[in-house]
């Protein structure tokens, strides 16, 4: 491992050049940008301008490092951005993150206070209004409680380096389509640590034309009835927090993706077979389910007739 390196930085991105470009300009653009931190790209065999995108920054910077799978390998290509990272912290990040100004400074920051220690260390990215800043976690539970669903969002998740070698089988979970939660999970039940930083750093475009995968089965299913029920039944998160994941999922992630799918010129693709079913499985005894259904439809009525 170069020791000079502080942060690593891994992309994994597949046909999205025009976002990445985005990416790597924002990134590039920050006055700590130097050899302290690299910025690794592993491309999932794209058929667009990637590599074009990526050769450009590389004539300008020397710590930028690509690499091109022969196949599309899907979320085992998160996996393989991380082993690629040299650095003391490897940072997962979306190909359609922006940099804030000055969020890189912050973020070396952060990593600098806790190289003695490696906690686990989570990138809140401004998703609980409520707080601002940094805060210690020492289990599941609290931490659960307190950021919510985006523990789904590779924007948030990173791993100090020492930790993710030490890991027997990085790719436990991959067909739930949410490694990288189970690795963040996974991290914070044997560490019993984390550093949580609530401020925002990041901010992510939206992609238009996305699809590849069933929502509904992946957070509901996965997330919910598989992983979380897991942790619910080893005793690493309560009932009480168990049961508020659940309505926050349901209101504030699943009621405004199915909007956005029910309308007639939407522009993402995502599977929805079996849908229904899965929800009714779920939140079929809960009143707040029907309630929000309800207003579902009429958000969809007032905006065909109304506007």
């Amino acid at each position: 491992m170069n020791s000079e390196i502080l942060l690593s930085i891994c992309i994994p991105t597949f046909n999205r050049a025009g976002y990445l470009k985005k990416t790597l300009g924002s990134i590039t653009a920050q006055g700590d940008f130097d050899h302290r931190v690299e910025i690794v790209v592993s491309d999932n065999c794209s058929d667009d301008d990637t590599e074009n995108v990526v050769s450009g920054f590389r004539k300008s910077f020397s710590n930028i490092r690509y690499h091109r799978n022969e196949h599309n390998i899907r979320d085992e290509n998160f996996i393989q951005a991380l082993s690629l990272g040299t650095g003391r912290y490897l940072k997962l990040l979306n190909d359609t993150a922006v940099f804030k100004p000055g969020c890189l400074s912050e973020m070396l920051q952060v990593i600098q206070q806790n190289l003695t220690d490696e906690p686990v260390l989570y990138f809140a990215n401004g998703t609980n209004k409520a707080r601002n800043g940094l805060e210690a976690y020492h289990d599941l539970n609290s931490f659960l409680r307190d950021v919510s669903f985006y523990v789904t969002w590779i924007v948030t998740i990173g791993m100090w380096k020492s930790h993710f070698d030490g890991i027997e089988n990085k790719s436990k979970g991959i067909e739930l389509n949410l490694v990288q939660t189970i690795l963040l999970f996974n991290e914070i039940v044997e560490r019993k640590k984390v550093v949580v930083d609530f401020r925002e750093h990041f901010f992510v475009e939206e992609v238009k034309n996305k699809g590849g995968y069933n929502l509904i089965r992946v957070f509901v299913e996965n997330y919910l009835g598989k992983i979380l029920l897991n942790y619910l039944k080893s005793g690493e998160i309560s009932h009480y927090v168990y049961f508020f994941e659940k309505i926050k999922l349901l209101r504030f992630f699943l009621m405004p993706w199915l909007l956005r799918l029910q309308k007639q010129d939407s522009d993402y693709k995502i599977n929805t077979k079996g849908s229904m079913n899965i929800l009714l499985k779920y939140y079929g005894f809960n009143p707040l389910f029907y309630i929000l259904m309800i207003k579902l439809k009429t958000d969809l009525l007032i905006e065909k007739y109304f506007k």
